[in-house]
């Protein structure tokens, strides 16, 4: 299964937790604290860690520069990342592309007092090479009142062709996320006490 970059604006998914509700037989488990003990189940079977550029990727991921969302299922994750019988999410980041000029630039915002903007930008250098560069500032927020989630990010990306079946790639990330970590999940201990400190003998 295959989600496009048009597909991800569409629906607002800013990482795979998000972009996996779209996902056929897939089923996001949140996170424990960090991102990276979050995973998706396939079919009702425990996948694997997800992996960017078939690599796998710890960090967590977000999606300003990621041109399509990959998820392989049953006997096809066996081919690509852990090996995991269940499956895996690949995220595939977005490449510089030669004789394309891109431009494109977005801002949201939400009424939890979330801002979002980011940056494409793919200019051509001659026939035989490019450059691209995504940027994201991301101030993150939601019901909790002392919840956040700052983010910023720069990807450089150069691609170079000698040649007509040759092709150089190179990529470079640098970022910085703050946030903290607060419980989504609230646990009743009390409704079922009766006001006895200890079982009593039968």
């Amino acid at each position: 299964t295959v989600l496009t970059r048009d597909f991800i604006n569409d629906v607002a998914a800013t990482n795979y937790l998000e972009a996996s509700a779209y996902l056929t037989n897939t089923y996001a488990t949140q996170p424990a604290g960090q991102d990276f003990g979050a995973q998706n189940n396939f079919r009702g079977l425990g996948g694997g860690f997800p992996t960017r550029n078939y690599f796998k990727h710890n960090d967590a991921l977000d999606y300003y520069n990621v041109e399509r969302v990959e998820s392989a299922r049953g006997p096809n994750a066996l081919l690509f990342g852990d090996g995991i019988v269940g499956g895996i999410i690949n995220t595939v980041t977005k490449q510089a592309k030669l004789g394309r000029r891109i431009v494109q630039t977005s801002l949201r915002a939400d009424s939890e007092g979330s801002l979002r903007a980011t940056a494409d930008v793919n200019v051509p250098l001659g026939r035989n090479a490019a450059v691209r560069v995504n940027l994201l500032k991301d101030d993150d927020r939601n019901w909790v009142d002392t919840y956040f989630r700052n983010r910023i990010g720069a990807t450089l990306a150069a691609t170079y062709r000698p040649w007509k079946a040759g092709e150089f790639r190179i990529e470079a990330e640098a970022g910085d996320l703050k946030q903290n970590y607060v419980r989504q999940n609230f646990t009743d201990s009390l409704s079922l006490w009766n006001g006895v400190p200890f079982m009593s003998p039968l």
